[in-house]
């Protein structure tokens, strides 16, 4: 009789339970996505504050949540708001370590910012993430010709680069490189594969006449 009168209590706590559930989760997603909607339609219509307000209402809601803190990105670059997109995108990488365009974005708003060693860092872990993307080694070894940076393995990667994807571009980065290092006949040698794959054009035929009178 005792077991059956505890047995009773807890199926009444298990229905009243039921009666009061409230899926939170699936709430908060909801009032997340119309927050990002909302935002949306705000800059479509020419109110960015209003739309950055909404966006930022949806990532206090949910603390992990991603839509939103990509529309906020969006908006700062297109507003030059450097520093709160790295922010953003910061945030954005530890949601998603393993995103490979996040870690060229954040490597280029680090950049932008004059935060070179953040910016080499971010852009290696984009080469570790996936070894076999052009884009990252390319993105590197310009921000370090742009800012005359050199990096001790320069050349090593730049010869990837072009060995991942060989262009005209790639082998004129590599020449550059090469020269940066010292190594003017290996300069040369890029440029002509560059002048090989783009035989018509004039900048490349300057470059080439150049680094021959330079050898």
């Amino acid at each position: 009789a005792r077991f059956a009168e505890l047995k009773e209590k807890d199926l009444q706590e298990d229905r009243n339970q039921n009666r009061s559930y409230v899926d939170v989760d699936k709430q908060e997603a909801i009032l997340v996505d119309t927050h990002l909607s909302a935002g949306n339609v705000y800059l479509v219509a020419g109110d960015p504050i209003k739309a950055e307000a909404n966006w930022l209402r949806g990532i206090q809601i949910c603390s992990g949540d991603v839509t939103c803190r990509q529309a906020l990105a969006a908006l700062y670059e297109s507003q030059k708001r450097w520093r709160s997109a790295a922010t953003t995108v910061s945030e954005l990488v530890i949601l998603m370590p393993n995103d490979l365009s996040l870690w060229l974005q954040l490597a280029g708003l680090q950049s932008r910012l004059g935060q070179l060693g953040e910016a080499e860092a971010a852009y290696r872990r984009a080469i570790a993430i996936e070894p076999k993307s052009a884009s990252a080694y390319v993105a590197l070894l310009r921000m370090s010709l742009q800012v005359d940076r050199v990096l001790p393995d320069g050349v090593s990667l730049a010869r990837n680069a072009v060995e991942l994807a060989p262009s005209p571009d790639t082998h004129v980065l590599l020449s550059t490189i090469l020269e940066q290092s010292g190594d003017r006949e290996g300069a040369f040698a890029a440029i002509g594969e560059a002048l090989r794959l783009a035989p018509n054009h004039p900048q490349l035929q300057k470059m080439h006449q150049q680094l021959q009178k330079n050898r």
